[in-house]
């Protein structure tokens, strides 16, 4: 009877544990995509079809242009993307390697050209998106720069000291950022807190310390935010 009890518990706990990691994996690492879409004169086209599918996992999302021809598709994860834009009587429009980052709204301005669905327009889009969705201030080390750094450890965490406004004398754990205290710095990882609370409370202020130190192989992306952040910031 103990026997069959403690198997139960043990499985209980490890549902549990399912559980608790679906939803840290579920957190706030997504990001979006915004645009306009208009003719060649410059008038904005209402009710024409945008499709954003991930080059890498081919995931999609889907959106149609309201009547100020603008649309938004949300809840996307970080990537390189292609966006294709359709409208009877309008050939169809292929905005290629669209590269969104987390928490970071990208945004394309798509023109379409009178003719048929059948005809395709192909454009490549900018190297650097203009991002006019969120006034937050942010810098991004993708896994390929990080690639292309000199590995002083496997910790992505570490990767911090090479953005602008970082200030460090030794290690990550020590540095600064804009010159503001450490107790200051909010530490996440898919938009859960994974900071040493404790310690950052503390006389010494060490606020620039994870727990969970996360590896290269696990992270896509470094994303440094330094003002205007939005309230998944925790202010």
């Amino acid at each position: 009877m103990k026997h069959c009890l403690l198997t139960l518990t043990l499985a209980m706990l490890l549902i549990a544990a399912t559980g608790m990691l679906a939803f840290a994996q579920g957190g706030g690492s997504s990001t979006s995509l915004n645009g306009t879409v208009i003719d060649q004169s410059g008038a904005v086209i209402p009710g024409a079809e945008v499709v954003a599918r991930n080059n890498a996992t081919g995931a999609e999302g889907k959106a149609v242009t309201a009547e100020n021809g603008t649309f938004s598709i949300p809840f996307l994860s970080p990537g390189t993307y292609t966006a294709t834009v359709t409208m009877p009587n309008f050939k169809q429009a292929i905005v290629k390697d669209i590269v969104l980052v987390a928490g970071t709204p990208g945004a394309i301005r798509v023109t379409l050209e009178v003719g048929g669905r059948n005809e395709t327009v192909t454009v490549q889009a900018n190297a650097e998106l203009v991002q006019s969705a969120t006034a937050n201030i942010t810098a991004t080390l993708n896994t390929t720069q990080i690639g292309q750094l000199p590995l002083s450890s496997r910790s992505a965490f570490d990767f911090l000291v090479n953005l602008a406004g970082v200030d460090t004398t030794s290690s990550a754990r020590n540095a600064t950022v804009a010159g503001l205290p450490r107790n200051t710095v909010n530490i996440t990882i898919d938009g859960i807190n994974t900071q040493d609370n404790f310690l950052k409370g503390s006389a010494g202020g060490d606020g620039m310390f994870t727990v969970i130190q996360p590896l290269l192989d696990s992270i896509q992306e470094v994303t440094l935010s330094t003002a205007t952040p939005g309230s998944e910031s925790s202010g």
